[in-house]
């Protein structure tokens, strides 16, 4: 895939996004879980996943489709009863309330061009997602890994890096 980011997953919390970083990463394709974890800027983020994969919850937050023009995309759909789920988790898990965000970067999420697919259809549509983001070809075996629980510590986020991100984000934004 030429030396540019491979592909993307986009998900909001608790869609499977670390499960399908590990799955993907079977392709030969390395796939980040949460990329920009680490990252001070876009460019930072950028060289980061430069020839690989994301798996990400955090896609949202820039254009993707504009950033990534020839990348490929998968976004992880979710229905209303897993959207309150989210919303739940996200308090109780960071305190506050995310309900607002969620469903802002929830309605985001439906305008980001490329593969969608329904989160509780996820195990159904493994072979469909990974022929559409790589050219590795399918084998049955892949599909074995849907048995294991993979999930990513929520509090494992370098926060001042995020800051950083989040300004260059901005002031990207402004300039554009």
């Amino acid at each position: 895939m030429g030396g540019v980011v491979s592909y993307f997953i986009a998900g909001l919390p608790r869609s499977r996004t670390a499960w399908l970083s590990v799955f993907m990463s079977q392709s030969g394709i390395y796939c980040h879980h949460d990329g920009f974890n680490g990252c001070s800027s876009l460019g930072e983020y950028k060289d980061k996943v430069k020839g690989c994969g994301d798996s990400s919850t955090g896609l949202t937050v820039i254009d993707i489709n504009q950033e990534f023009p020839d990348s490929k995309v998968v976004v992880i759909d979710k229905n209303e009863e897993e959207l309150k789920r989210c919303i739940e988790w996200c308090k109780a898990t960071y305190g506050g309330d995310a309900e607002t965000s969620l469903k802002a970067l929830y309605d985001k999420h439906k305008e980001i061009k490329g593969l969608h697919i329904k989160q509780y259809e996820i195990d159904n549509s493994l072979q469909k997602i990974w022929e559409y983001l790589v050219d590795t070809p399918w084998n049955d075996r892949y599909q074995e890994l849907s048995n294991f629980n993979i999930t990513s510590d929520p509090f494992n986020i370098d926060i001042e890096a995020a800051r950083s991100l989040y300004a260059s984000i901005q002031q990207d934004i402004i300039r554009s």
